[in-house]
């Protein structure tokens, strides 16, 4: 469901991955979320390439043109099952991404975009088990946010192959604010948030099962 927030208490769970430049969010920092592409889908204006050894000359090959050369025999590579897999899941998402942008645009256009909005949690817990969920290196900061917010249940994304038909009627269930028998929950921000406060890491900290969430449905 989307809604108007002021000053609202959120959780960010900020990571070390090759998509996001930014440094290390400190007590103080001034986000502003909505205008521009946010780096998970900015990530999308790269191309995806797999470096060719060729006379002596190392370059770099474009991953669909890169597993036709192995497949022609042409290109050695040892780790095809890992590069493929990359590939696929590269560009199922960001079909994904395009699917989810049309059908929000249809169903409720004045909710944050997933294609520069922040992801945070309404709770500690929530950003605890997001953060076990992601894995690798990372840090929770919360947030004093005033802006747009949607929250939706992120089991309805698309993370394997379906009828296309299966994708767009999930999708709608995830912008009209619908859950699933086990939810997933995130929430979209776009607007001005200040880094309140950086939490000690917690690496080790089992991630609550199921997902934290209130006895209400939405």
């Amino acid at each position: 469901m989307t809604h108007n927030v002021v000053e609202q208490a959120f959780f960010h769970v900020t990571r070390k991955v090759i998509y996001n430049p930014h440094v290390p969010l400190t007590v103080g920092c001034a986000l502003e979320a909505g205008t521009r592409h946010n780096p998970f889908f900015a990530f999308y204006d790269n191309v995806r390439a797999y470096p060719v050894r060729r006379n002596g000359i190392e370059e770099q090959l474009p991953a669909i043109a890169f597993l036709k050369g192995v497949a022609n025999g042409n290109i050695q590579c040892p780790t095809l099952p890992q590069i493929a897999l990359e590939t696929v899941q590269h560009y199922a998402n960001l079909s994904r991404e395009i699917i989810m942008e049309q059908i929000r645009k249809e169903v409720a256009p004045g909710a944050p975009s997933r294609q520069n909005c922040l992801w945070v949690a309404d709770s500690l817990d929530g950003a605890r088990w997001w953060q076990s969920r992601l894995g690798g290196e990372s840090t929770i900061v919360r947030l004093r946010a005033t802006g747009a917010a949607h929250k939706a249940d992120a089991a309805f994304l698309l993370v394997d192959t379906e009828p296309l038909s299966t994708t767009i009627d999930k999708a709608k269930l995830y912008w009209l604010g619908r859950q699933t028998e086990a939810p997933e929950f995130e929430t979209l921000f776009s607007g001005r948030a200040v880094v309140e406060e950086v939490l000690p890491n917690c690496q080790n900290c089992p991630a609550p099962p199921p997902f934290p969430r209130p006895k209400a449905t939405l």
